[in-house]
């Protein structure tokens, strides 16, 4: 399983995902791709959390969330209210984190 990034859709979240996608590829041998990407934080946020509805979701069923999430980190990432963060560790408080063994 590559290890999935998620880009934000601006100039400089693709730079710094491409430059950690070459270090992580290249100095840590390990797989990457570019799982998707969005224009905005909150749909890439809420598919890190594995849910597999599209949009900027801030609850998700728990019938929508893959266990096999291809989505794994995100770079440049913008929270720019206390109304976001809030809803962001509301939607994401009961949710349990997949761990998958690297190596």
């Amino acid at each position: 399983l590559p290890l999935g990034l998620w880009v934000q859709d601006w100039e400089s979240a693709w730079l710094a995902a491409t430059v950690a996608s070459v270090v992580i590829s290249e100095m840590l041998g390990i797989n990457t791709t570019f799982s998707g990407w969005s224009d905005s934080t909150m749909p890439g946020i809420t598919s890190l959390t594995g849910c597999t509805l599209s949009g900027a979701q801030l609850v998700c069923p728990d019938s929508e969330i893959a266990a096999d999430n291809p989505h794994h980190a995100s770079l440049e990432v913008w929270l720019w209210d206390d109304i976001y963060e809030e809803k962001f560790e509301q939607a994401t408080l009961y949710r349990k984190p997949y761990y998958y063994e690297i190596g």
